[in-house]
């Protein structure tokens, strides 16, 4: 019995549904930008953040889940109200979401 509750104990502690990704973004260069990455994220409840984490340069997302789309929706929240550029990598090579998606 003591182990089927300690089961059930770490199955209802453990999040497997979380989903992290990380994002560069071109043009930040201080804290005011980080803080207008900071509103926009804060405005889109509908991407289901748990846990953000904006620097100069980057964001680092953890999400209830791992949603269709994902890279498109933060772009479209990111860039549709800053005019920061969104990237998966460090060079800004790879957009997140490509055009015409």
């Amino acid at each position: 019995m003591f182990r089927l509750l300690f089961i059930l104990f770490l199955f209802s502690n453990t999040s497997f549904a979380d989903y992290s990704q990380k994002y560069f973004i071109k043009g930040m260069t201080c804290g005011m930008c980080v803080d207008s990455i900071k509103g926009a994220l804060n405005k889109a409840p509908h991407l289901n953040i748990v846990e953000s984490q904006v620097e100069v340069g980057s964001v680092n997302l953890k999400l209830k889940t791992e949603q269709k789309d994902l890279n498109c929706k933060v772009v479209r929240v990111i860039e549709g109200s800053t005019d920061y550029k969104v990237f998966l990598d460090k060079e800004y090579l790879k957009p997140a979401c490509p055009k015409g998606v």
